[in-house]
């Protein structure tokens, strides 16, 4: 579990997986509680889809989520962040995949190889 006390000091942190940002919410909202000020943390916020197939209220979030204090990228597979360019220069302590699924029901071999080739990438991290 992480604990937001972890993220004080500057930690940069990328979520992955993303479907509707509420965690993301959930998470910069605690940190200003516990902390009463800004965030210090640098953190990026992904999910998989692109931003014109998300709904109004997924947007919505996403907008809030930067208002907080994140960065909002959309289009992130999870599995190959090695390969993407924005990830090229950044170095994470924290990556943290809430709810690794490919979607729909039943698909529990799609699941299995999302995990894999999540742990199999090439990360940057301190």
């Amino acid at each position: 579990m992480l604990d937001v006390s972890q993220l004080e000091g500057g930690k940069q942190v990328l979520l992955v997986g993303e479907g509707n940002f509420s965690f993301t919410i959930s998470l910069l909202m605690k940190i200003a509680d516990s902390t009463k000020s800004p965030i210090s943390a640098k953190l990026i916020s992904s999910c998989f889809q692109k931003y014109r197939n998300l709904s109004n209220t997924v947007k919505e979030n996403a907008r809030f989520a930067c208002t907080l204090g994140a960065e909002v990228w959309f289009g992130i597979d999870a599995t190959s962040l090695h390969q993407h360019e924005r990830f090229k220069n950044e170095k994470f302590d924290f990556i943290v995949f809430n709810f690794p699924h490919v979607g729909g029901k039943m698909k529990i071999h799609l699941n299995r190889l999302l995990l894999k080739n999540f742990f199999r990438a090439k990360w940057n991290t301190i």
